[in-house]
């Protein structure tokens, strides 16, 4: 069985028990043996988790279950109501717990993204 190792300076690949075949540096380029690549260490900006990535994350979900765009890896689109709602539901949820607590840029951002699936659900219902 393959498998990855993250260590500090690449991603260590292993077969079974027997220690590294060969490091996977940057990229998911393979160096063989014992040769290893440092590893580019990611900016602040890039560690921060922000509040609008999260409401962006739910909303490429809703969009994905409602079929406005098709999953990663999949050649069309697929419709799942039923998870299209409940990622509604969560936005819904987050909208209510965090009122005026928002900046105004989230605020606005979130508000028109709800608008946005609100009004996509009901097209996508008479479509399925």
């Amino acid at each position: 069985m393959n498998s990855l190792e993250k260590s500090e300076t690449g991603w260590l690949g292993s077969r079974g028990n027997s220690p590294a075949a060969c490091w996977v540096g940057r990229g998911g380029r393979r160096v063989p043996g014992e040769a290893r690549v440092k590893q580019p260490q990611p900016s602040k900006r890039e560690e921060q988790a922000t509040f609008s990535s999260l409401v962006l994350m739910l909303g490429t979900a809703a969009l994905m279950h409602l079929g406005a765009s098709a999953d990663p890896g999949q050649e069309r689109p697929r419709r799942d109501l039923g998870e299209a709602r409940q990622v509604i539901d969560w936005l819904e949820i987050l909208k209510g717990k965090t009122e005026g607590r928002l900046s105004e840029e989230e605020s606005m951002l979130l508000d028109q993204l709800l608008y946005d699936v609100r009004m996509r659900y009901p097209a996508a219902e008479r479509e399925a």
